[in-house]
């Protein structure tokens, strides 16, 4: 199936660095942008750390990470100390419904108003 501009530059999810970083990762599980037509993913995205495109905000708390999910708890992964570290934004293409776009860009709107509270790394 061809590629979207939605599936490769808008938000599919977020993961954390172990730093309390984020990063903002496209439907292919690759940061935004990203469309290599491999099959890597944010699975095992050691080749990512480096780069400098994880960034620190101020809103992150778990009530909204959760606000961010697509579907509360189910649309999340913890790691092994109970601590979110992956969100998923939507199930299925918020395209295909009117509805699930109002929706997805209320998330959206939600985590543009978020603060950054670092400087980005050097490339």
């Amino acid at each position: 199936m061809p590629k979207s501009f939605f599936s490769i530059n808008m938000p599919y999810g977020m993961r954390t660095h172990s730093n309390g970083e984020w990063l903002f990762f496209n439907r292919e599980k690759m940061p935004l942008g990203w469309n290599t037509g491999s099959k890597t993913s944010l699975g095992s995205y050691d080749e990512f750390l480096a780069l400098p495109i994880f960034t620190k905000y101020t809103c992150l708390t778990e009530n909204i990470l959760l606000k961010l999910s697509s579907n509360g708890e189910k649309g999340i992964k913890r790691d092994n100390n109970g601590k979110i570290e992956m969100v998923f934004f939507y199930k299925t293409n918020p395209t295909s419904n009117t509805n699930l776009l109002i929706d997805y860009f209320k998330k959206i709107k939600l985590i543009s108003n978020c603060q950054v509270i670092n400087k980005p790394r050097p490339l």
